[in-house]
């Protein structure tokens, strides 16, 4: 696992940094820093960025109401199976409040919820662990709209509403009644993982690799996918129909979702003989080792049987400077862990 020592110009952990960097760590002594999420969530200003040092103890339950960028230290789920009390950059419920959170952006942190009061448009959720997408009210059929939802893994996301939005490359463990605004409407589905996926509208799937599939309507757009269970048989014919056990197909996947968590033992290559293998419309796999943000395949001898490597995270932060005047230069350095 290689160390690498990174400035703030690092693309994968840099947004918008145009306003104050806050850091919030509720397992230091360090005067200068939050110890309160939230707090730093009412203090920050649009354009703010939030860095969330890793903790043995939840941050809770927060709302955010303004654009931030909310940098979590990043998600070691081998770590947390095998040690909950683990540092790790973690949550309760985020709720995205009724004020201004456009172009909000978080990535890595392991949270609970994430919860919609309002429409939601440009936001980008990035390599975070996330047990379900819902809104505060099912009454209300809140849109997020224009959005990204890449390299995460969520558990359930159900009855929302999504327009023009992208996900890429996610495990996710069901879907269940997702609908787009409308048929020139473009929410897209490509190299995820997903268990089960019940009842799309208007949806554009590709090059994903679907455990159970309920497609009552022809109302979406089905290219490159592989499904072991097609539970109307209305799978278009340019997708594959299985009908044989994933294990077939993937290295150890049988295990996939325990309960309503990821388990680390399995393992979502394909095999050589797979029907997914190199079958993506790109020439890539079909699944998440494919696409345009491909999960890394990880070789080290410490995690030698798990699907998926640890997410990119900060074990090391030197800040120089606490405040930062608008437009003024942030010297920051972080020592940075991945499995590159």
């Amino acid at each position: 696992m290689k160390k690498q020592l990174l400035t703030l110009a690092l693309s994968a952990l840099t947004f918008s940094s145009f306003g104050m960097i806050r850091i919030v760590d509720n397992n230091g002594n360090n005067p200068k820093n939050y110890t309160s999420l939230q707090l730093a969530l009412d203090d920050a200003v649009s354009g703010d960025t939030i860095y969330l040092k890793g903790s043995p103890y939840s941050y809770g339950d927060v709302t955010i109401n303004t654009r931030v960028t909310l940098v979590g230290q990043g998600i070691d789920l081998l770590q947390l199976e095998t040690n909950p009390s683990s540092k790790v950059a973690k949550c309760g419920d985020i709720t995205l409040g009724k004020k201004y959170v456009d172009y909000t952006e978080i990535t890595g942190v392991h949270f609970q919820n994430l919860i919609l009061t309002n429409n939601i448009n440009l936001i980008n959720i990035n390599r975070c662990s996330i047990n379900t997408l819902s809104v505060e009210n099912p009454s209300f059929p809140f849109f997020i709209n224009n959005s990204k939802f890449n390299n995460n893994i969520i558990n359930n996301i159900g009855n929302l509403n999504f327009s023009n939005t992208e996900f890429c490359n996610n495990i996710i463990g069901s879907v269940y009644t997702l609908n787009n605004q409308n048929s020139s409407s473009s929410t897209v589905f490509k190299n995820n993982y997903i268990h089960q996926f019940a009842f799309p509208n208007y949806m554009i799937m590709s090059n994903n690799y679907i455990f159970a599939l309920d497609l009552d309507n022809q109302s979406n757009v089905l290219n490159n996918n592989v499904v072991q269970y097609d539970r109307y048989k209305k799978l278009p014919i340019n997708n594959i129909n299985t009908d044989v056990d994933f294990n077939l197909e993937f290295f150890n996947s049988q295990n996939l979702f325990n309960g309503s968590s990821v388990t680390t033992s399995t393992n979502l290559h394909l095999k050589p003989k797979a029907l997914g293998l190199k079958a993506g419309s790109d020439g890539k796999d079909v699944g998440i080792y494919g696409g345009t943000y491909p999960w890394s395949d990880f070789t080290g001898s410490t995690y030698p049987n798990t699907m998926y490597p640890t997410n990119s995270y900060i074990n090391k932060m030197d800040l120089k400077t606490y405040s930062v005047p608008l437009n003024n230069e942030l010297k920051l350095d972080l020592n940075v862990k991945s499995a590159k």
